[in-house]
This record gives structure tokens, C-alpha cells and sequence, in this order.
């Protein structure tokens, strides 16, 4: 008899001021109101296990002072078909770490990842939602955080993280 089960890929990691590594995310001090797209992530193609099924996705980060309750953290993802940054990238994204422009219309080709959602009582601390996740559309994609919080995000390094862990079918 034969079976199958998702095991998981190497953890991929975005983060503003990036380190050891990981990606970039250009969320230091994001305005809310504003946007920010992370750098394009390497190829969910593995050579012995074919395309990643599922990716398992945890967003975080610090406001930079206390959001009103309810408000939200939105991330967002783009998928594309190649590798290099700037080929095949919908909604005007560039696939490198940087300020997203006019997030409102673009968010409608994307793929919505969740929200964090904010809480004036965890105050300008982390902010964690359960993980996400996301059915694999393609061999690449490319984050995309929306601020809606009402405060901007922390200055702080490393205080805004998106980790993504790909699951792959093995059949035995």
C-alpha cells in the first residue's frame, strides 16, 4: 500500500534591516496608510520533490506606539513564474525589498495571506497572529504588507517578520 504525506522545506524569513540570511522587507517605520513589498523569494521548485503544495506563513510585527483595537496588519502575496526579481510580477511589484505605492487596487491580484489583527492592549509590543496557510500558485512569490493600523511600525531591526515554510507531497 502506498501513501503520502506533506513534509517540510527549509524556513525562508523577511524582515526589515534583514540579517543571517534573510530577506529584505522594507517595513521600518511604515506609515499606516502605506505599503511595502518584501524582495521576490527563491524558487519553491525543489529538484527532488517537485513544487511545494502548501506554504505555511507567520506573520509579526511592532507598532511603533499603541493601534486602536481592531485594525489591521494585512499581508498579501503576489506569485510569479520566474525567479529574477523584475520578470512576471503582478500588480506593479517589483520583487525587490521597497515602498509599495497604490496598495488598495493592487491588493485585487493578489493572493490574500490574513491579517494581524491590532490590540491597544498588547500595546507597541509584538503582535502575532496564528499562522496561515497558503496554497502554492507558483514557483515564486513576493510579500506584501499592507499597514491599515492607524500607528506606523516600529524602527526597530528585526521587529516586522514574515516566515514562510514550504510543505511538500512525498509519496512512499
Amino acid at each position: 500500500m502506498s501513501y503520502s504525506f506533506l513534509t517540510p522545506g527549509p524556513t525562508i524569513v523577511w524582515a526589515n534591516s534583514p540579517s543571517g540570511g534573510q530577506l529584505g522587507l522594507a517595513a521600518t517605520s511604515l506609515a499606516s496608510g502605506a505599503a511595502c513589498q518584501g524582495d521576490k523569494s527563491p524558487t519553491l521548485l525543489d529538484a527532488t520533490k517537485g513544487l511545494a503544495e502548501w506554504i505555511y506563513c507567520l506573520p509579526e510585527t511592532i507598532p511603533a506606539t499603541a493601534p486602536a483595537d481592531f485594525l489591521n496588519f494585512e499581508w498579501w502575496l503576489g506569485w510569479s513564474d520566474s525567479a529574477t526579481p523584475a520578470t512576471n510580477n503582478p500588480a506593479g511589484l517589483t520583487g525587490v525589498s521597497g515602498a509599495f505605492a497604490s496598495p488598495g487596487s493592487a491588493k485585487n491580484l493578489l493572493t490574500f495571506v490574513g491579517s494581524i489583527i491590532s490590540s491597544n492592549a498588547i500595546g507597541a509590543a509584538l503582535h502575532r497572529q496564528d499562522p496561515f496557510f497558503v496554497r502554492v500558485k507558483n514557483i515564486c512569490f513576493i510579500p506584501l504588507l499592507a499597514n491599515s493600523s492607524g500607528v506606523a511600525l516600529s524602527a526597530v531591526a528585526g521587529s516586522t517578520k514574515f516566515s514562510v515554510t514550504p510543505f511538500y507531497r512525498v509519496n512512499q
